[in-house]
């Protein structure tokens, strides 16, 4: 089902593109001879419409967008899909994506269509592309993007409830076990969730509450 223009904004959000947080997607591009290149990207929203990627310049994708302003942003939980892109000369026992017509993957929850509208350089190794969408397809009735800081949000909540019944049990080695295994989750959020997502202000919370438990040993 294609979205509006004017709905696209409303779309983005419901899919699940938090502003200024990473999600994960698999980005399909162009290439000269005119076959689809998929491969797994975070995906970054800058505005109403406009998404960020980050390429590195040595990437198959970095010179397709180059050449050629459209890609297409696929929404998929699939994990295998993710493998087989990231991994395209290893074999594995999972199907291939499928490609459609338009270039987006047939096995996607909801398809973004972006043109980009400008470049700049990071570094040395990557550049900055900005696009703005111009159609969403829905092809699921309730798409979402995976996020890594959602996932690892819920995670760190399940070690801090570990934390919490050690301590007060005063197993001390498997609560600092967990306690590492929570800074892990943490440092993920961090990085790609927004300072005001829930996420980060999740284990913010649970930061806060597990000091308190380990000062009351």
């Amino acid at each position: 089902m294609p979205i509006k223009a004017q709905n696209l904004e409303e779309a983005l959000d419901r899919i699940g593109f938090g502003r200024g947080s990473i999600v994960e997607s698999v980005l399909t591009t162009l290439n000269p001879d005119g076959s689809v290149n998929a491969t797994p990207m975070g995906v970054i929203r800058k505005g109403a419409v406009q998404l960020e990627i980050r390429p590195y310049k040595s990437s198959r994708t970095h010179s397709n967008l180059n050449r050629n302003p459209e890609a297409c942003v696929n929404v998929i939980c699939d994990p295998t899909i993710f493998l087989v892109t990231a991994f395209k000369e290893e074999k594995f026992d999972f199907s291939s994506p499928r490609f459609s017509h338009d270039n987006s993957i047939e096995q996607a929850d909801a398809v973004v269509f972006l043109t980009m509208l400008k470049r700049k350089e990071i570094d040395k190794e990557r550049s900055s592309f900005v696009g703005e969408a111009s159609s969403i397809k829905l092809i699921t009735e309730s798409p979402t993007v995976f996020s890594r800081g959602r996932a690892q949000a819920i995670e760190a909540i399940i070690h801090a409830t570990r934390i919490e019944y050690y301590l007060k049990n005063r197993k001390l080695v498997e609560a600092e076990d967990h306690v590492d295994r929570f800074n892990r989750c943490k440092r993920v959020v961090l990085k790609v969730s927004s300072q005001d997502s829930p996420e980060t202000r999740t284990v913010k919370a649970l930061e806060r509450l597990i000091d308190l438990w380990r000062a009351q040993i």
